[in-house]
């Protein structure tokens, strides 16, 4: 089963169900509202329209680019279908964006999932989102 995509707005978010796993939910809808290049945004979502996840892609200089993940309760039973789904959208942005770098920042415990997503980890970046060190992970073209 593929997740079903759907362009999002930022107000529609609070009633998706997002949930917290190591970062502030409302300091990313904070932090939506101030950087609108953050804000194009995608809900994945179930065959039952149960959001699964929203991500997106913030473009950080010319070719790179940093994604971007806030998880559904619903990720965990998805998870197949959630680390295809993110694989084939990185990549597209990769080949399709004039793009050479992707690049993550997630918190430890989420290290697995960026390494099921295909992506190389580069460095530990100290302090990065809100003031906790967060590893860098990097797929490059």
């Amino acid at each position: 089963m593929m997740l079903n995509a759907t362009p999002t707005k930022l107000e529609d978010i609070k009633d998706l169900g997002m949930i917290d796993v190591g970062f502030n939910v409302e300091e990313c809808l904070d932090l939506a509202m101030k950087y609108p290049d953050i804000r194009p945004m995608m809900t994945f979502s179930n065959k039952d329209n149960k959001a699964v996840f929203i991500c997106g892609m913030s473009h950080i200089s010319p070719g790179v680019w940093e994604a971007w993940l806030i998880p559904g309760e619903l990720l965990k039973t998805h998870a197949k279908e959630a680390v295809k789904t993110l694989k084939e959208f990185t990549d597209w942005v990769l080949d399709n964006n004039h793009a050479h770098r992707v690049q993550i920042a997630v918190l430890e415990q989420n290290k697995k999932w960026a390494q099921a997503l295909g992506f190389q980890f580069e460095g530990i970046v100290k302090k990065y989102h809100s003031n906790k060190d967060h590893y860098m992970f990097i797929k490059v073209r």
